[in-house]
């Protein structure tokens, strides 16, 4: 007893000494490799002190976060996490931002989302509570009648059944809860802030991210490849982490194993330009009525840029062979009234659930798989 008491004082200190020299070798502008981040990312959420994440967080904010590091804290990450995986013919497909923009516009990848899942889309829908905004996808989700209290198996099971499924941070990522007083209290960003949106819970193979900085595209599409995408637009729009109807957005597209980058314009899409007020949203409910009228057919620049970022998942889903065809198809299911519906049936199977599915201890996984 006592031996194995020495032992597990031996591997902490141990531990706290290899945290120090990736700090030093941070402090230092060097990368950490792939393997050296995922190491970093176990011990800060099982180990680490409050003082060495603070120091770590910062040091690496100042360096800047590589390719290596953010695929590496990534699969640290979903390590941790509570991974489904549901039974669904076709790629699975995730329209998510990374927040921070601070233009408070309505949810626009929320009600994309949606749109998309009408459109025949399977959606993973990963997100969370407002940080930067005053409506985050769960707070807005929850004023359009939809129970964010499912569990990891009632997820998987409503992805199967409605098509589209909302994986609430929190629930998926337990582990978490570490590291979230300590990053309220730094008030800085920190290379947490980029891991959600590359952390689906499903491993989806294709997604659609918006970010915060044009800087950004780039590297998440090479850390989305490195981590085994399929089908990948990074898009940042007039400072903001959407496509932008307000001016061109910058794209970077994995296709085929190859990274590309270009612009679209508003006009690309068959839209006007509109100006940053045409688009901004509110409290969860103000933008969950914007959301209905939207859904309900109703005209404007909201619709526009909801429509616009609906195409992104459509195009890379296959359903349209470029964005502006895409763009027709998400006008189409509003029209018609499948998006509405589409809402309708996720509120009622999250309000009625009832799981028949199991958690198991995946055999090769430290973290527990729903199927």
């Amino acid at each position: 007893m006592e031996y194995m008491y020495i032992i597990v004082q031996l591997n902490t200190l141990m531990n706290g000494d290899y945290m120090q020299r990736c700090l030093q070798k941070i402090v230092n502008g060097e990368d950490l490799t792939a393997t050296e981040a995922k190491k970093t990312l176990k011990y800060i959420l099982q180990e680490a002190t409050d003082a060495q994440i603070g120091a770590f967080l910062g040091a690496l904010s100042v360096k800047g976060e590589s390719v290596e590091e953010i695929s590496g804290f990534v699969e640290g990450m979903l390590d941790e996490a509570v991974i489904i995986k549901p039974a669904i013919a076709g790629p699975l497909v995730d329209i998510v931002g990374t927040g921070g923009d601070r233009h408070n516009t309505i949810n626009i990848s929320t009600s994309a989302a949606i749109i998309a899942a009408a459109a025949g889309v399977p959606i993973a829908k990963h997100g969370n509570r407002a940080v930067t905004s005053l409506s985050g996808s769960a707070d807005v989700l929850e004023s359009l009648g939809i129970d964010l209290n499912c569990s990891p198996a009632e997820v998987k099971r409503c992805m199967e059944s409605v098509g589209v499924g909302f994986l609430f941070s929190p629930y998926f990522h337990p582990a978490m809860k570490r590291v979230a007083p300590i990053r309220k209290e730094l008030g800085f960003r920190s290379i947490f802030n980029l891991l959600g949106p590359l952390s689906n819970p499903t491993l989806a193979s294709r997604q659609v991210v918006g970010v915060h900085d044009k800087s950004l595209c780039k590297p998440f599409a090479h850390a989305l490849r490195k981590l085994g995408k399929e089908r990948v637009l990074v898009v940042h729009g007039d400072g903001m982490d959407e496509i932008s109807t307000l001016s061109e957005t910058y794209v970077a597209e994995l296709k085929d194993g190859l990274i590309t980058t270009y612009e679209i314009k508003p006009e690309d899409l068959g839209f006007k330009r509109v100006s940053a007020p045409d688009v901004v949203g509110g409290t969860p409910e103000e933008n969950a009525t914007d959301i209905r009228y939207i859904l309900q057919g109703e005209k404007g620049p909201k619709r526009d840029i909801v429509v616009a970022n609906a195409a992104a998942a459509i195009y890379i889903a296959d359903k349209a062979p470029s964005l502006n065809e895409a763009a027709r198809v998400a006008e189409k299911v509003i029209d018609n009234g499948k998006a509405l519906e589409k809402l309708g049936e996720l509120a009622h199977f999250t309000n009625s659930r009832g799981s028949n599915a199991t958690c198991h201890k995946g055999e090769n996984l430290r973290n527990e798989v729903c199927g």
